[in-house]
């Protein structure tokens, strides 16, 4: 996890996820970027804006099949994440926006820039 930027108002990170259990693993991973805004310090909401890419760092001819397992897979994930947060603690996501694309791609995949980053500690559990 990278902390990119941190204000009163703003947090934003990037989690590099790697995969251990899917074909082809060793040959991508992926890339999510979280920013969280706020209007004011003292406000009782919030955005949370999550975009994703995937990086491979390997060649292979499967690529356009990662591409597509993982788009689907990562939207049941935030599917599902939404659905936790309300049943969690009653919040619900306003909004979500589509994101505008050169592609004709329908789902919510946005490249991460990630060149200005600083490493996080994290604990694994």
């Amino acid at each position: 996890m990278y902390l990119v930027e941190q204000t009163e108002t703003k947090l934003r990170v990037i989690v590099t996820i790697k995969t251990h259990s899917v074909p082809y693993c060793d040959t991508f991973v992926v890339v999510e970027e979280w920013t969280v805004l706020q209007l004011t310090p003292q406000s009782q909401c919030c955005v949370l804006r999550v975009t994703y890419g995937i990086h491979f760092v390997k060649s292979t001819m499967m690529r356009s099949m990662i591409t597509s397992s993982t788009v689907s897979e990562t939207k049941k994930s935030w599917d599902a994440f939404q659905i936790w947060v309300y049943q969690t603690n009653g919040h619900k996501f306003k909004e979500q926006k589509k994101v505008a694309s050169k592609s004709n791609l329908n789902h919510l995949v946005e490249p991460v820039d990630s060149r200005r980053k600083k490493k996080v500690k994290t604990e694994k559990k």
